[in-house]
């Protein structure tokens, strides 16, 4: 749901997926979108941040008057064979003073 100006925004899911929702805030305008049906049948497939998110962004857009989120420029200087995984454990990446006794 990323527009141009800086969002806020919390997805929502029922169980079965029987109701989806949205709630976002953007430029002081804080506007909630809610899918499901009626007679509370479950929807397969619905997730909040699936159409309740985009139903948002769209409407959002058109409130605001304001694009998409303009897509991040490639970075020339990464190695791609270069390996960039986290493969230690926590507490290695952690002061073992800030880590609290169990």
């Amino acid at each position: 749901a990323a527009l141009s100006v800086k969002t806020y925004g919390k997805t929502g899911t029922t169980q079965d997926s029987r109701d989806a929702l949205f709630v976002g805030f953007a430029n002081g305008l804080v506007v909630g979108v809610w899918v499901g049906n009626d007679d509370n049948t479950p929807n397969a497939g619905l997730s909040g941040g699936g159409i309740p998110a985009r139903v948002w962004r769209d409407f959002m857009q058109t409130a605001l008057g304001v694009g998409p989120a303009a897509a991040p420029e490639p970075v020339d200087d990464v190695d791609p064979d270069a390996d960039n995984s986290i493969s230690d454990t926590l507490e290695n990446f952690l002061d073992p003073s800030a880590i609290p006794p169990v």
